[in-house]
């Protein structure tokens, strides 16, 4: 009975090692398959240059003037009129 009572000690440190031991070759796993990837990373900015967020200011731009008309009068306080449909009944495309 005492040999057990030694055994299950023994046992659950030999099962932390070996959890931690894991945990650490996982670590060392992922920064092995990372490091190379970031170096290759690092090469393609310098190659490409440094990237710029032209889209989120040219998209807000647009948002702005899509909205602008809607949120203030014209200039002499009147109302626009409603665009209506214009039927052309010149189907010659030969300008085109």
């Amino acid at each position: 009975m005492p040999f057990l009572l030694l055994l299950w000690p023994l046992i659950i440190l030999i099962i932390g090692i070996a959890l931690i031991g894991l945990l650490i070759g996982s670590v060392f796993l992922v920064f092995k398959l990372a490091v190379p990837l970031l170096i290759i990373w690092v090469i393609y900015r310098v190659i490409a240059g440094p990237r710029h967020h032209h889209r989120h200011d040219q998209s807000s731009d647009w948002y702005a003037h899509t909205q602008r008309p809607a949120a203030r009068p014209t200039s002499s306080g009147r109302q626009r009129k409603e665009a209506r449909d214009v039927k052309v009944d010149d189907d010659d495309w030969s300008d085109f």
